[in-house]
């Protein structure tokens, strides 16, 4: 919400005479409310949505290759041009310690000890089939497990789990106000939040910080609306910049600057086809929560 917020304000000083409207879905159900609508979809630009999710759904998206920064680092261009890097996001471990010290437990070091009966009802994530920051977890463990281990793990792991939440950010709002101990969630809403002092603490995974790409795009026909397509370059100029200085610094541009303090500096987990559609859709389907 605190970047929607800051969307709008610094939209409304590009554009006064424009209005602005935000409509903020999960993961998952922004996709299929996409594929369901077509370009018949009330929206003009899809901003943050998964690139296996874009990718998927490349029809929808008009070319917008000529509105691309140059510094992206390499990789980072899409091949096809109709959609355009917006952030690569992280997630961790994430505890409230003061919660952990009151019920005299440990903390956390692995996703293993999140399977201690110790922590039952104390852990909340992310549903990989609405939300890309649980689908990454998901993958990052099917990669290092295999498919059966990774899906035996989490049968094991739910046991302990309070709430599997509809998006990634929301196991670090439960976290903050204490309805829960532990969280698979976003790294950059943690880090805001230990910023106001709220008792969090962000633990490393063990096989290194799991991620995913989102990509940002103007649906087909809308580019016809020239505000539209001034709009799209304002984001892809200026606030996909502030965004990251600001909100999700994990690095996409060659020289990227972060205001954000308590930003860990992790490995990156092996992510190999995180934006293979087909496997998701497959594992997705043998995903029980």
């Amino acid at each position: 919400d605190f970047r929607n917020e800051e969307l709008r304000k610094q939209f409304k000083v590009k554009f006064p005479d424009l209005e602005l409207v935000i409509q903020y879905l999960p993961t998952g159900n922004n996709a299929a409310k996409l594929k369901a609508e077509g370009t018949a979809t009330q929206a003009d630009i899809v901003l943050g949505l998964d690139t296996a999710y874009m990718e998927d759904n490349i029809d929808l998206y008009v070319n917008v290759s000529e509105y691309a920064r140059k510094d992206y680092l390499p990789g980072l261009n899409p091949d096809k041009g109709q959609y355009l890097i917006w952030e690569k996001y992280s997630g961790a471990i994430i505890i409230n310690t003061d919660v952990l010290s009151k019920k005299g437990l440990p903390e956390p070091k692995t996703y293993q000890d999140l399977k201690d009966p110790k922590y039952k009802g104390l852990i909340v994530m992310p549903n990989p089939k609405t939300s890309g920051t649980g689908y990454f977890f998901l993958k990052n463990l099917v990669n290092e497990l295999g498919e059966k281990d990774a899906l035996a793990y989490f049968d094991e792991l739910q046991k302990n789990v309070k709430q599997f939440t509809e998006s990634g950010s929301a196991p670090v709002t439960l976290l903050s106000q204490g309805e829960a101990a532990i969280g698979l969630s976003t790294t950059f809403k943690a880090a805001k939040e230990i910023e106001k002092n709220v008792p969090l603490k962000i633990i490393e995974p063990e096989y290194g910080s799991p991620f995913s790409l989102s990509g940002f795009g103007i649906i087909s026909g809308k580019e016809k609306n020239k505000n539209v397509i001034e709009v799209y370059k304002w984001l892809a100029s200026d606030f996909v910049v502030y965004d990251k200085e600001n909100f999700s610094p994990d690095k996409i541009f060659e020289n990227q600057k972060t205001v954000v303090k308590n930003y860990p500096d992790f490995e990156s987990a092996d992510m190999k086809g995180i934006n293979d559609s087909k496997e998701k859709e497959m594992l997705l389907k043998e995903w029980k929560y």
